[in-house]
């Protein structure tokens, strides 16, 4: 191709200086956003006397997918190559078009879980759905020099590969006299609104009256007429449909209505969903009959009825309250828990309910190591190590048998081809944790990348995939890794950390007498690593590299490198790094719960001062993470925190609180986010990765 035009600026007897305007590159191949072509200048009257460079075309980043995680709650953005955000990559703030906003949800925030992969956190008034378009605003995204910025960029949101299994759960009474009303309350695993659908198996009335509720919420006034027959058990049941279309399994009640007076049973919290590394606690809440009877105290029982079995020994209380420490229910089961609760005067006023505990697995941990992009050489083996994949299910000593499937791949600008030897023969890798690809096998392509993904599963689990990319080279170069013990990786790369702590970053060179030089780089700043300064303890010149604790801030993407030097050559690895930010933007509150309404009395919200025997509903709105689902682990104390009894984490949003004596109480709450893997209980607030609200009442 002929420039565009030229124009001498000057020259001498050595020196000739040219301005040229390249022509438009139609037929480019890019990658990662650029293209690499010679530029000749050749003079007119000889043109065997010619200078030659390389020149380089770079292109707008553009959007190859966009589609919901598995639970709902995010959307991935993946780009064609590395992102310079324009005007800030530290911020949280979605750079989407007005109507998009609205869409995702005034809260929405957006992080980068890869250098080309954006991460937008739905919040709860969300409405977008599988089809709908996300648009960007103009001129935010460039390449790495950003010589071009996006205009009128768009992607169709794609529906999850493997959405989240939708599980739904019944609070309410297993029994009902002919005097008191009745509440039947469903709860939902999804972040999102859902649509119920109730059922009455056994009695054609009752299933007329509920069938065309939507709301999670049953409520029959006082005499449930609705349920007309007397010592009858009716099979009440519900299922939920999400906005991605995944409809649960039903979960069913039975209610018993009994023409004596007796005791109703409700367990705060009303389900239960979490896994296994959690502590369970269960408050069983009892509440006297309508019906004009003497009031006594109660001879409270636990047993279990379904689920494996557990230890007697976490069932023997003669408390309201089921205490479960963690690691005793295993992850996959559903476990059902029955209370008894005889009256003291009158044990054949009896009431039994039923509590559901769901132990859901957790997600499969993919992992290669090395870091989040590596450097090797073709004179080399090219070793792939992905045996510290796991299933956090399962014990180190007993790790469950992972399959492993491995692709590779090479992105030309248009569209990822599979990875070719030096003969031109579709690369072929083995069903195992570690790969080894040998020297010579594949050839160096000059400013591209390999992309290594390797995925990883068990039967009836929703895989996991890990992707890292590979530039190789000629020279031999000496292999560099970096390792880190701890946190959380993303299927691109990007370690995650809580700002508590000093991080330890380990590093190897082969060969092993190479020197080591560790740097970093915050949102593509340079910092500086002095040796042996407060913020770096360790230096930069070891195979250990330390940050003080105090030195990483939540928002910000580090890039962490480490270069091996030996015999004139020099390899990399680099490790994409970014510090939790705390749940943020919500607000807990306490009202004054009603029964009649199932929530809150109306104009209660903000009371601070109760009456015995009202119930207080504590609840939360309005938390963002970058990490979804939250969780909520609601305490009690009535010294001011210094001794506080806490309920085990869960996805519930709200607590009722009966108010049982007199006094001032102190109600807390802590909101967690999802790469929190810490667990033990806490007793002050201010822990990191968690967010604690409180409120002070009294009785």
């Amino acid at each position: 191709l002929q420039a565009t035009s030229s124009r001498l600026i000057r020259f001498n007897t050595t020196e000739v200086v040219l301005e040229i305007q390249p022509p438009t590159c139609s037929n480019c191949l890019f990658a990662n956003g650029k293209s690499s072509v010679d530029l000749s200048v050749a003079l007119r009257a000889d043109s065997s006397i010619k200078a030659t460079t390389t020149y380089t075309y770079w292109k707008a980043p553009d959007i190859l997918s966009s589609s919901f995680g598995s639970q709902g709650i995010s959307i991935s953005v993946l780009f064609d190559q590395v992102v310079n955000v324009i005007g800030g990559a530290s911020s949280n703030s979605c750079p989407l078009l007005a109507e998009t906003m609205k869409a995702v949800g005034s809260s929405a925030a957006c992080t980068w879980a890869s250098p080309n992969q954006l991460q937008i956190s739905l919040d709860k008034t969300a409405v977008i759905v599988p089809g709908s378009t996300l648009q960007f605003q103009d001129g935010v995204f460039a390449p790495v020099y950003p010589f071009e910025t996006n205009k009128f960029l768009s992607s169709t949101v794609q529906a999850p590969a493997f959405p989240a299994p939708l599980t739904v759960s019944l609070k309410g009474p297993s029994t009902v006299d002919a005097c008191s009303p009745l509440q039947i309350q469903a709860g939902a695993s999804s972040q999102r609104p859902v649509l119920f659908s109730w059922d009455c198996s056994n009695d054609d009335a009752l299933k007329s009256a509920i069938s065309g509720v939507t709301s999670n919420t049953l409520t029959f006034n006082s005499g449930t007429p609705e349920l007309q027959e007397f010592d009858k058990t009716y099979l009440l049941s519900v299922i939920a449909t999400d906005f991605l279309g995944t409809v649960s399994k039903p979960a069913t009640l039975q209610v018993l209505k009994r023409r004596a007076p007796s005791p109703v049973i409700s367990f705060s919290p009303p389900y239960i969903s979490t896994t296994q590394t959690a502590d369970v606690k269960v408050l069983a809440e009892i509440q006297f009959s309508s019906c004009p009877i003497e009031k006594s105290g109660f001879d409270f029982a636990w047993e279990q009825s379904g689920g494996p079995s557990i230890d007697a020994q976490y069932l023997n209380t003669s408390l309201p309250q089921l205490y479960i420490p963690a690691g005793v229910l295993l992850a996959g089961n559903s476990y059902v828990f029955d209370f008894t609760a005889r009256m003291t005067v009158d044990a054949s006023r009896t009431a039994r309910s039923s509590v559901t505990i769901d132990i859901s697995n957790q997600q499969l941990v993919a992992l290669i190591s090395g870091g989040s992009r590596i450097q090797s050489s073709s004179r080399r083996n090219l070793v792939l190590d992905a045996s510290s994949s796991r299933d956090p299910d399962q014990s180190a000593s007993n790790a469950a048998a992972l399959a492993f499937s491995w692709t590779c791949s090479v992105w030309d600008g248009f569209l990822a081809q599979g990875c070719r030897d030096t003969s031109n023969n579709l690369l072929s890798l083995p069903s195992s944790p570690v790969v080894t690809i040998p020297s010579g096998t594949l050839p160096v392509l000059a400013g591209m990348e390999y992309i290594f993904n390797v995925t990883v599963s068990l039967p009836n689990r929703i895989p996991s995939t890990f992707s890292m990319p590979v530039s190789l080279y000629q020279e031999p170069i000496p292999t560099a890794s970096i390792d880190f013990q701890g946190g959380t990786r993303a299927a691109g790369g990007m370690l995650y950390l809580a700002s508590a702590g000093r991080k330890v970053f380990s590093g190897a060179c082969d060969p092993a007498k190479a020197s080591y030089e560790w740097a970093m780089m915050a949102d593509s700043t340079r910092v500086a690593v002095a040796n042996q300064s407060s913020d770096f303890p360790m230096g930069a010149q070891g195979s250990t590299f330390i940050v003080a604790s105090s030195y990483f801030a939540p928002g910000v993407a580090y890039t962490l490198s480490l270069t091996c030097s030996a015999d004139g050559f020099v390899g990399s690895a680099f490790l994409s790094v970014s510090i939790l930010q705390p749940p943020y933007g919500g607000a807990c509150e306490v009202c004054l719960y009603e029964d009649a309404r199932g929530g809150c009395k109306e104009g209660s919200e903000g009371t601070t001062s109760f009456s015995p025997f009202d119930t207080i509903r504590f609840f939360c709105s309005g938390w963002a993470s970058s990490s979804q689902p939250l969780r909520y682990r609601f305490g009690v104390s009535y010294n001011q925190g210094t001794d506080t009894d806490w309920q085990a984490y869960s996805t519930a949003s709200y607590n009722d609180v009966p108010c049982i004596k007199e006094g001032t109480m102190l109600l807390l709450v802590q909101v967690k986010d999802n790469l929190d893997s810490v667990n033990e209980l806490v007793s002050a607030p201010g822990r990191i990765g968690s967010v604690t609200s409180w409120k002070k009442v009294t009785v």
